[in-house]
């Protein structure tokens, strides 16, 4: 996952206390509702979150093979109270 964040006035953000947290939900691939408790989104080996520069965000997010199947929402919350989601089918 790979995202840019930017303050108010487009200027980059650089604080790694900005992301507060990345977390994975199931949900039903039809109805879009949650079945499932909410879990951390664990990272690849030793390269979780990091700050590339001019506010871009990568994560390299592992995904367990028992997600074949599933669709799931990744959910970015900030510092500000704000929340970011993207969702993901598995094949």
């Amino acid at each position: 996952m790979k995202w840019r964040l930017l303050d108010r006035n487009g200027d980059p953000v650089s604080d790694p206390g900005s992301v507060v947290g990345l977390t994975s939900t199931r949900h039903d691939c039809d109805t879009g509702c949650p079945l499932d408790t909410l879990e951390m989104a664990a990272a690849a080996g030793d390269s979780g979150l990091q700050y590339l520069g001019d506010g871009y965000w990568p994560y390299n997010w592992k995904t367990p093979k028992s997600y074949a199947g599933q669709c799931r929402t990744m959910t970015l919350e900030l510092s500000d109270g704000s929340t970011h989601m993207a969702e993901f089918q598995f094949k």
